[in-house]
Formats: C-alpha cells, sequence, structure tokens
C-alpha cells in the first residue's frame, strides 16, 4: 500500500469518525510528525503507542489500523509477528498459572481473553535482546515486595524460558502453589541454592537450598512493568 491509498484509507476512517487530521492528532495526542509516519506507512518509526492510541482515537482495533498500514490489507487476520523481523509488532498477552495436581513442578499458562494486550515492536525485542519474541508474557503482579519499583496490581512482561542464565541482580518471575506468581531479584551463591531479593526495604532475603530451589518454577526474566493510575 503506498502514502496514496493509505492516504485514502485514513480519510475513511477520519470521515466516519467525524474528524479532522488535526482531531485526530490532538485526541491521539501524537504528534504532526507521527501522523506523517502513519501517512508513509514507516513501520520503523511508528511507536506501539502511537498504534494503540490511534486505534483508540479511531474506534478501531490496532490490528485493524496496522492491516491499513501494511501491505497485506486484504487479509482478515493479521499475523501477531510480521514477516520482517525488524518492523514486525509482537502481541503480548495476559496470562495466569495453573499448577499440576500431579506434579508441582510442571504449569500451565491459562490466557487471559478479555484483558490487556500490548504491542511491542521486533526493532523493541531486538534492543532488548530478546530472540524469541513469542516467549512474551504479561502478568499481574500482587504484593509490594519490589516497590517502589513494581507496585501492588502492576503487570510486568516476562521472557519466558525457564532456561535462561541467571544474572545476578537482574528480576525474575516465577511461581509456586502456595503464592501463585512473584517477581525478585535473583542471586546465585557461590554455594548453591538461590537467594530472592526485594527491593522493598522492610523486606529480607530469602535464601533457598539447592533442594528448595525446585519447589519453584522459574517463569523467567522480567523485562518492562507497567501499572494503571486508577483505583
Amino acid at each position: 500500500m503506498n502514502a496514496k491509498e493509505t492516504y485514502q484509507s485514513l480519510n475513511t476512517l477520519l470521515d466516519s469518525n467525524y474528524l479532522s487530521r488535526s482531531e485526530l492528532i490532538k485526541k491521539a495526542n501524537i504528534s504532526d510528525l507521527e501522523f506523517e509516519n502513519l501517512l508513509s506507512c514507516n513501520l520503523d518509526c511508528i511507536s506501539a503507542r502511537v498504534i494503540m492510541s490511534v486505534a483508540s482515537a479511531l474506534n478501531i482495533s490496532a490490528d485493524t489500523l496496522l492491516s491499513v498500514l501494511s501491505e497485506k490489507a486484504d487479509e482478515k487476520l493479521i499475523s501477531p509477528i510480521y514477516s520482517d523481523s525488524d518492523k514486525q509488532f509482537v502481541k503480548i498477552k495476559r496470562y495466569d498459572v495453573l499448577f499440576d495436581d500431579k506434579d508441582s513442578n510442571k504449569i500451565s499458562f491459562i490466557e487471559h481473553r478479555y484483558d490487556r494486550e500490548i504491542l511491542v515492536s521486533g526493532c523493541y525485542c531486538k534492543k532488548m535482546g530478546i530472540n524469541s519474541p513469542e516467549n512474551l508474557k504479561c502478568f499481574k503482579i500482587s504484593g509490594d515486595f519490589m516497590s517502589p519499583l513494581i507496585c501492588n496490581n502492576d503487570y510486568v512482561i516476562v521472557e519466558c524460558n525457564a532456561q535462561l542464565p541467571i544474572i545476578d541482580g537482574q528480576i525474575y518471575a516465577f511461581a509456586d502453589k502456595d503464592h501463585g506468581i512473584m517477581v525478585r531479584r535473583f542471586i546465585s551463591p557461590l554455594h548453591g541454592g538461590l537467594i530472592l531479593r526485594s527491593d522493598n526495604p522492610s523486606v529480607d532475603d530469602v535464601y533457598l537450598s539447592k533442594d528448595e530451589k525446585n519447589s519453584i518454577f522459574i517463569i523467567g526474566k522480567v523485562i518492562e512493568r507497567s501499572g494503571c493510575v486508577l483505583e
């Protein structure tokens, strides 16, 4: 789709919402340059925030807007991951974990179908060193153990891979049957085991022996966090 075709498509969407170009820019809280990038289909310069904001302002889904911008506008559904790894958008959904009744070390990921979805670009994944964007999942966190960085009811994006090497001081998501999903900084002592460290200064470190370490399920490394300002 060229810029002229995109302009016509955006004009149709604007007309259907009784919006002018300037009104859309104001409603979506984007800049003139960001709007020009939409017209030119310059996906390298269009952030996920712009996609979500413009889609919301036009009362359409992010997938529909992306279909207008992509060369595959005739497809009814957009693949969550585009063929060009540098221009792809990855759709991240929220999940909970469910433990296997017969094996406490086995969990299943249960999707929240009517909760938030987050779009991140392939460029962002490359910048963060994420080689498998399809492993990204979103989880809701309870408790203030990692406050002030991660607070009660915040969301975190996790690169789900239990085999990722543990880097001292990095934040990881893990789960056990009694407490569900948790996040802590991991420290690997020289003599083995694992130290769970909270950012909240009122919470003491928890030391897990080698055997106790096997009682938790390591989900993966926390990449990003966000929260809602509404109670």
